[in-house]
């Protein structure tokens, strides 16, 4: 979700989350200060879940304090979630790395917002730098979602040199529609061994959002094939939708349940391993 004040939102985040029984959500621009009360960082994530923060550094080159930013993970406190520490610095995103341990599958989710201002050129070189520093062990699955604010030539392309770095590092964008105006601006990448298929629908009546775009996966831990019906399997479930009469694009992560807005969703054997 980029939320734009998810404190602001609260209220609203609340009910995206109850409404989709969502396990997790992730939200860019959640406009949350290192230095705010414990309440208000807090407050954004409702009964029975936890929120996990990053916080844009306050201060510019010049000294002035710098507005907005901020990076928050919304959880289930059934969902084990933990911050994943990495030695990237990167100067043109904000990043936050979260790992979800489902049964004996680490899941690390990247959420991502990079302000349409950064160097294009300087952002590409670090988000590579990303992708091989969270290249996959074994039982492990990646996704990448956020706000990249990098468009293609169409509402339904992303710029040409950030969909060649993906196919290099063997990634696939999922989303296929615009998602801001008649901009695709935000994204769900997995590695292109996630068998994934989509599906657009037209409208939904509900919450005024004029466009649904929705994915499923289905991989084995090892990335090769699917499982077969009777083993544990990891699937992955994206969808899309636009918050028009609030001005709020959300982007999601979603955990086994039903999902109707822009989001990333993956279900499990239930019984988790520690990690």
């Amino acid at each position: 979700m980029n939320a734009r004040s998810a404190v602001q939102k609260a209220a609203l985040i609340e009910d995206v989350i109850n409404d989709n029984r969502l396990d997790a959500l992730a939200v860019c621009e959640s406009w949350i200060r290192d230095d705010a009360p414990a309440a208000i960082k807090n407050d954004i994530a409702p009964s029975n879940y936890s929120v996990l923060h990053v916080h844009r550094s306050q201060k510019s080159t010049n000294d002035r304090l710098k507005m907005g930013g901020g990076l928050a993970f919304i959880h289930r406190d059934d969902t084990a979630a933990r911050p994943i520490k990495v030695t990237l610095t990167p100067t043109t995103y904000e990043l936050q790395l979260v790992g979800l341990q489902l049964n004996k599958v680490l899941v690390k989710v990247a959420n991502i917002y990079r302000p349409p201002s950064s160097s294009k050129s300087m952002f590409l070189d670090e988000f590579a730098e990303l992708l091989t520093t969270i290249g996959s062990g074994i039982g492990e699955r990646r996704i990448i979602c956020g706000d990249f604010n990098m468009p293609g030539a169409d509402e339904a392309t992303i710029d040409d040199q950030l969909a060649t770095l993906l196919d290099v590092h063997g990634y696939e964008q999922h989303v296929t529609g615009p998602t801001r105006g008649n901009n695709l601006l935000d994204l769900v990448i997995t590695t292109t061994q996630t068998q994934q298929s989509c599906q657009t629908s037209s409208s939904l009546a509900r919450m005024d959002c004029p466009t649904m775009i929705s994915s499923s996966a289905n991989c084995r831990r090892d990335g090769t094939s699917p499982l077969p019906p009777t083993t544990s399997t990891a699937t992955s479930t994206t969808s899309i939708r636009r918050f028009s009469s609030s001005g709020c694009d959300c982007l999601s992560c979603s955990l086994n349940r039903p999902t109707h807005l822009m989001t990333t969703s993956l279900s499990w054997n239930r019984r988790r391993q520690p990690f």
